[in-house]
């Protein structure tokens, strides 16, 4: 019986993908920006990548729904799509994206990514508002690493952290 291809493994997928051309990575980021990819990857120059991961048909054509997308103001020097094997057709891929593939694997690391689609490099469309977004984003990650750096440090000092019950 094949194992079924979750949402959950595609963004984990897409995490390691991304940290092996991105310095900085973050998957289920929740913000405050308007978009909130499944997995998204800054380099060293500023150069920022997106994966939307898609485990059904009906979730990938939802994605033509979103605001952001409607709009033009989606995020991302490169936009990607991870989806499981033969979910997407090539010609149903939109303008400006690319297509990955998982298919799952016995070697190594249990899977194998192909790039079915290449996606363009883009000017982002949203101009000053996507780069906002993708700041807001990075500020994000950097106020959490704080708090788990200032959360670290207590442990290892011996701080007991206290927990306020009700």
């Amino acid at each position: 019986m094949k194992k079924e291809i979750t949402h959950e493994r595609l963004v984990k997928a897409a995490g390691a993908w991304l940290g092996r051309k991105c310095r900085v990575v973050a998957t289920e980021l929740t913000t405050i920006a308007s978009e909130t990819p499944d997995a998204i990857g800054w380099n060293g120059y500023g150069f920022c990548v997106v994966v939307e991961c898609k485990a059904s048909k009906a979730d990938f054509r939802a994605n033509a729904k979103k605001s952001h997308e409607r709009q033009g103001w989606g995020v991302g020097d490169e936009r990607w799509f991870m989806t499981p094997p033969d979910l997407v057709e090539d010609s149903e891929v939109p303008d400006g994206w690319g297509l990955l593939e998982f298919t799952p694997s016995r070697h190594a690391g249990g899977y194998f990514i192909r790039q079915r689609v290449k996606a363009p490099r883009r000017d982002k469309r949203g101009g000053q508002h996507a780069a906002n977004e993708e700041k807001l984003m990075l500020i994000s990650i950097a106020g959490r690493a704080l708090e788990a750096c200032s959360r670290l440090k207590s442990l290892w000092l011996g701080e007991e952290e206290t927990v306020e019950r009700n």
